[in-house]
């Protein structure tokens, strides 16, 4: 049976019952997959490549990770908060992060696929501004200086909301005027809520699909 590891953030893990309608894009993957393929979601809210290592998560992959398997990184969102040291990694930080997932994976001869962050809904003058600085520049340079499979979702998602309105795109994140969860409303434009988690996943599985590796093979567009 093959595994798809997700180690990334908030905008991929998986969400309590207490938090919904918030939900993680890594959540909705298996919609796009056969059966057989099962997907294992680490990532978890507020996790960074600094604090994912420091929690022994990325060990947890390295004790069962296995060939044929798969490693998906996506972290940004929180490497960026580099003004809390135990939280933010420098540039130069952050890839070094990142090799030390992808050579897990090459370890157990799993394939890695790096992806940058998903954008954040968040507007200058009516006009969609990118927020994660460099941090999606430099996952690409890495994927690219070192021969890894790499997805622009940053780029991908950009491109999908920055074609809506900023009334449009509020419903795929977690706005929400009153719910049994957040009586008094809640107004997130990081967090998916279930049809923007689904439309993110979906997102992703059209790019994994591209890529020449099987799991290519295996994925069902919806």
């Amino acid at each position: 049976m093959t595994t798809i590891f997700i180690a990334g953030d908030s905008t991929a893990a998986h969400k309590a019952d207490n938090k919904r309608p918030e939900t993680g894009w890594a959540e909705k993957l298996h919609n796009y997959l056969p059966s057989q393929i099962v997907v294992n979601n680490l990532a978890f809210n507020g996790a960074s490549t600094k604090t994912f290592i420091k929690k022994g998560l990325l060990k947890s992959i390295d004790n069962k990770i296995k060939k044929h398997d798969y490693l998906i990184i996506q972290f940004g969102h929180n490497d960026q908060k580099i003004e809390d040291l135990n939280w933010g990694t420098t540039i130069s930080e952050y890839q070094n992060n990142l090799n030390k997932f992808v050579n897990v994976a090459k370890k157990h001869k799993a394939t890695p696929i790096i992806l940058s962050s998903i954008v954040r809904r968040r507007y200058k003058n009516n006009h969609l501004i990118n927020s994660l600085g460099d941090y999606p520049k430099a996952a690409e340079n890495y994927a690219k200086k070192n021969n890894i499979f790499y997805i622009d979702i940053n780029k991908i998602t950009f491109e999908y909301f920055d074609k809506l309105t900023p009334a449009e795109s509020l419903k795929f994140y977690l706005n929400v005027k009153s719910s049994l969860n957040y009586p008094t409303g809640i107004h997130d434009n990081t967090h998916l809520n279930e049809y923007g988690a689904m439309t993110i996943s979906g997102l992703i599985a059209k790019e994994l699909k591209k890529l020449n590796i099987p799991l290519a093979q295996e994925i069902k567009i919806i």
